[in-house]
């Protein structure tokens, strides 16, 4: 009996640590696409948006996160519309986290926007995840998640 716990025994904790690692780092992943379309969500709302809804979705989307460090979240934000058939970039804002701007945000655009008057918010997140034990996986990642909304002005 001791020979053969023993033996498994190892095996056993290498595949707990090992579901509990993965199953961590899969929640995380949810949890930022979870947050990032939160973010698209509430900037669609208005349009344009000011500094201070910015910064709300961006707290909004950094709870979203929980039970997670928040403050790992960083997100860029684009709105792009349709002008007579020609995209362009009408608000932009990295200070989430002081994220990257989103580059290619017209190429992103072309097949979510492709008549005239339309427009689409598009919100691209990273997130530092580190792991609690870094038993089998490296212990840092970095995830990233894009998300679309397409503006609707309440009343």
């Amino acid at each position: 009996m001791a020979m053969e716990l023993a033996l498994i025994f190892p095996c056993m904790m290498v595949m707990f640590f090992g579901c509990f690692e993965v199953t961590q780092l899969v929640r995380a992943y949810m949890g930022l696409g979870v947050s990032t379309q939160s973010i698209a969500d509430l900037l669609s709302r208005n349009s344009p948006n000011t500094a201070a809804q910015i910064t709300d979705a961006c707290n909004g989307g950094k709870l979203v996160m929980a039970p997670f460090n928040g403050s790992n979240l960083k997100a860029a934000m684009a709105v792009v519309a349709n002008t007579a058939g020609k995209l362009s970039v009408t608000q932009q804002d990295t200070s989430c986290g002081s994220a990257a701007a989103i580059t290619n945000a017209t190429t992103i655009a072309s097949a979510l926007a492709p008549n005239a008057g339309d427009s689409v918010v598009i919100v691209q997140a990273t997130y530092s995840y580190s792991a609690a034990t870094s038993f089998l996986l490296p212990g840092s990642y970095t995830l990233s998640y894009v998300s679309y909304s397409r503006p609707r002005p309440g009343p």
